[in-house]
């Protein structure tokens, strides 16, 4: 059998076969159309018991359509929720090779006044005040969120909290969170493809009531479900990866809140860290 080809409609793939889908197949097909942004972190087991229906069903669901087995539709339906995500068509052009810079310049502006516009000012402010109360602040992501991970928990520190990040290199994050309290905040990043660690983090957190804060790409992202706090940012990029400057944006303007609400009382840390800065014979000046 020829293989099929998504496109950029779900429901339009599926309408061929719907007439020949049994009942629980159905449900299945209805799930995936209401819950694409969870496909990256859905096993068979989990879209089994998350539609309904048996293990089975989700094998036999994706070969009538002409797939090996659900691993096979699934890279599609990835790459169909890359497209939305970034809001591309099949051959469409997203990048002017002829001024580079500009593009992605463009690009980057875009995100943030999108990102500045949609973010709810009050959830902002929440948030802030969090970080404020928090004992310690544990950041945690995987691959290029891994990075934004350490970032984020640098400032914290830059500022005068206590911050470390959860690393994956040599231990899963969950044994490290053993000694975390309620008092504690976790903040986690994940951006498409989103991580199943991700989602583990604030699941685990969320269980033993310790505060999360979820830094996505959208409302609707897997570790939105579960988290305390949710802070949506527009990453749309010229390439596959997401667009990192909307981000730091919001990890700037953060810390800067953080500091004027606390008016002046961490000038002391800042001041104290630019004077071993000063002093560092490692520096190059």
């Amino acid at each position: 059998m020829k293989k099929p080809r998504i496109g950029n409609d779900l429901t339009q793939f599926l309408g061929p076969f719907l007439s020949e889908f049994s009942p629980q197949q159905m449900q299945v097909a209805d799930y995936l159309i209401k819950n694409l942004a969870e496909i990256p972190v859905l096993s068979v087991p989990e879209l089994a018991r998350k539609a309904g229906v048996s293990e089975a069903t989700v094998v036999r669901f994706s070969q009538r359509m002409g797939y090996d087995g659900f691993t096979d539709l699934k890279m599609d339906l990835m790459e169909l929720l890359r497209r939305q995500i970034h809001g591309q068509r099949d051959g469409e052009k997203t990048f002017d090779a002829s001024d580079a810079l500009d593009s992605a310049a463009r690009q980057a502006v875009r995100n943030i006044e999108s990102t500045c516009q949609n973010l709810s000012r009050d959830s902002f402010s929440q948030v802030s005040n969090a970080l404020i109360q928090a004992d310690h602040i544990y950041a945690f992501g995987l691959g290029i969120s891994t990075c934004l991970a350490e970032i984020f928990s640098y400032m914290m520190v830059q500022i005068g909290f206590r911050a470390t990040v959860l690393s994956p290199r040599y231990s899963s994050p969950l044994e490290q969170m053993v000694a975390l309290r309620p008092s504690d905040l976790v903040v986690v990043f994940s951006f498409p493809p989103y991580s199943r660690s991700a989602l583990e983090v604030v699941e685990n957190a969320a269980g033993r009531k310790i505060p999360t804060l979820a830094f996505c790409d959208r409302e609707s992202a897997p570790v939105a479900q579960a988290a305390n706090w949710v802070l949506p940012v527009q990453t749309e990029n010229l390439l596959f990866t997401n667009n990192l400057a909307p981000v730091l944006m919001v990890m700037y303007a953060l810390a800067g809140d953080i500091v004027a609400k606390k008016e002046g009382k961490n000038i002391t840390a800042i001041t104290s860290i630019n004077k071993i800065l000063r002093k560092d014979p490692g520096l190059i000046r």
